[in-house]
């Protein structure tokens, strides 16, 4: 059993790259994407719920998102929808870099339901 001290001072997981490698070897192919949606009341950062981001030049984005078309399934799926941003990074001063940069995001949300709108003529 392990004392509060050590407890207190255990760091989170991380494997190593030899590690990484096998368990990414070891995958099976074309595996089915399957994304839990981002539910409607949350609100602030996505970071712990399923997501990707890509970042880099367009050219490997678009490469590593023609590999993920399975993704695309979840916004014509009923009750949920795509969150997708892609835009140019700018650097921590807000100017934009000589070489341009690009990010990628996006997360399954949960859908809400539409509320219907009262009908002007009963009102």
């Amino acid at each position: 059993m392990q004392t509060f001290r050590e407890f207190i001072e255990q760091k989170p997981w991380k494997a190593g790259k030899a590690e990484v490698v096998q368990f990414w070897q070891s995958l099976r192919p074309n595996m089915p994407i399957v994304m839990e949606p981002v539910p409607p009341e949350h609100k602030g950062t996505k970071f712990n719920f399923d997501g990707l981001r890509i970042t880099g030049r367009p050219e490997f984005i678009g490469a590593v998102l023609s590999r993920l078309k399975d993704i695309l399934n979840l916004e014509s799926q009923g009750g949920t929808k795509l969150d997708i941003e892609y835009r140019q990074v700018e650097n921590k001063e807000g100017v934009m870099k000589t070489q341009a940069d690009y990010v990628f995001y996006v997360h399954a949300t949960t859908e809400t339901p539409k509320q219907e709108k009262p009908n002007a003529s009963l009102v």
